[in-house]
């Protein structure tokens, strides 16, 4: 079958810099000439690693911070310009909306970022892109062909109207270009370009923001409808923009089968993904309800409060995962697996910590700024969530690892569990805590699943040793 192979997503200058000669072919067939890399003598820059980690870190954090203040500002925009009711229900688009990105590109884009992390420099490097554009074009079809045809009945399923069918068939448009935002961040993290990820959000919130203020105007609730399903795609329309001419020379057609190991290789990190995702939403739906109907709706309105705070803050831990941990990991020699871990674990540990104590201080002011006065009496459910999220960190670190090393399995049980543990707990507790409940099960649920991936971990790597030189 004939499918478009994007070659080479971006240039390198990395490479560049570390004096390695990257030579692309211009062929594909048999004679074709080899990718090579020629590493030239260069003084070692050991010494500044530990400050080039703290750029890296640095340029994450703004990234994850661009992010959230884009998603603050939405949630401000409508608010101020919508209804309470049309808020509500434009809140149901906006899930709709984060659930479909999870699938744009088929969801491999952790994937991307492990097997490009570990061939990058290689022929093999070249295979794997071959196999990312194809599941990145055929996925973008089959799913945007699905939102498509199915708008109708989405719309009047989810929404109980028909007014939002042009909203979805739009959605279903888009997703070929957010899953083009998706893998070309993934690209850039395995080649540590984390400028690429920043200046793409950066850029997607600003014109996102600017797009859903003009599609809200006259409160017209149809319209920001439209604005809410184009915010998504704006990272991806900006590296199209600015990369359109590098992708032009790059892109190339090759009748070449899919190879099948290849493509279930990168799914399988779909699957852990959407595995979590679908866990932690259904969990989250099934304990509101519970809380709501045993305890009442006040308690899970606070209880909604508290989480969104902590989302906010583990957006950071899930960029400093997947595009900064994953690539190093994943780089990683068998016998420096263990040392090199424990290293990225104690930095994230230690800005979780500094972090977690920060937003403990200043609570109350928090619930004040980001809710309203009313929400500082759901202050007391912040501390047993901040010790569920330290658990939360060590086993996301820790599949994090296994998902670099290729152990996929693993990472799939742990997303799973998640919403699980999350009810089954609230359910056993509601009756005796009430509403504080979900904050308590939330944090046994993870304290359960850190301790188990902590004793998975030292089975498969804590006995690792340096690989003798």
């Amino acid at each position: 079958m004939w499918s478009p192979t994007l070659r080479f997503f971006l240039p390198n200058p990395d490479l560049k810099r570390q004096g390695v000669a990257y030579e692309l072919p211009s062929t594909c067939g048999a004679g074709a000439p080899r990718v090579g890399v020629r590493r030239r003598k260069r003084r070692s820059n050991a010494p500044h690693a530990p400050m080039r980690d703290l750029r890296t870190i640095g340029v994450l954090a703004s990234s994850t911070l661009v992010k959230a203040l884009a998603g603050l500002a939405t949630a401000k925009i409508l608010a101020t310009t919508m209804s309470i009711g049309q808020f509500g229900q434009l809140s149901q688009l906006m899930a709709l909306v984060a659930f479909a990105g999870m699938f744009a590109a088929g969801g491999i884009s952790s994937g991307v970022t492990r097997v490009i992390a570990s061939s990058k420099g290689t022929l093999l490097e070249r295979d794997w892109l071959t196999v990312i554009a194809k599941l990145y074009l055929w996925t973008s079809v089959a799913i945007g062909m699905a939102l498509v045809l199915s708008c109708g009945p989405l719309s009047t399923l989810i929404f109980k109207s028909s007014d939002f069918r042009w909203a979805i068939c739009l959605l279903g448009v888009t997703q070929a270009i957010v899953g083009f935002g998706s893998i070309y961040q993934a690209y850039a993290s395995a080649y540590a370009n984390y400028t690429v990820i920043l200046g793409a959000n950066f850029a997607g919130a600003v014109a996102g923001t600017a797009l859903l203020l003009l599609f809200a105007h006259n409160h017209n609730y149809r319209s920001a409808a439209v604005g809410l399903v184009l915010v998504p795609a704006m990272p991806g329309l900006f590296l199209l923009a600015t990369r359109l001419s590098n992708l032009i020379k790059n892109v190339e057609i090759r009748g070449r089968a899919l190879d099948v190991p290849k493509a279930g290789h990168l799914l399988s990190f779909s699957i852990a993904a959407l595995a979590g995702a679908a866990s932690i939403t259904l969990g989250q739906m099934g304990t509101r309800d519970l809380v709501g109907h045993a305890v009442g709706w006040g308690a899970v309105g606070y209880w909604q409060a508290t989480i969104r705070i902590s989302d906010v803050y583990m957006q950071f831990v899930s960029v400093f995962l997947l595009s900064y941990a994953m690539p190093k990991l994943a780089g990683l020699d068998e016998g420096a697996v263990h040392r090199g871990f424990i290293s990225i674990q104690k930095t994230l540990l230690a800005l979780y910590l500094t972090g977690g104590l920060f937003i403990w201080l200043i609570r109350n002011q928090l619930y004040k700024i980001l809710y309203s006065a009313d929400f500082v009496a759901a202050s007391h459910l912040l501390l047993p969530q901040l010790a569920g999220d330290l658990f939360r960190v060590v086993a996301a670190g820790i599949s994090t690892l296994f998902m670099a090393r290729g152990i996929v399995r693993v990472s799939i049980t742990y997303e799973s569990l998640q919403g699980v543990l999350l009810f089954t707990g609230t359910a056993l507790l509601v009756s005796r805590y009430g509403g504080n409940a979900p904050v308590y099960a939330y944090g046994i649920g993870y304290m359960i699943l850190g301790i188990s991936m902590m004793i998975i971990y030292y089975m498969q790597f804590g006995t690792s040793r340096p690989a003798a030189t």
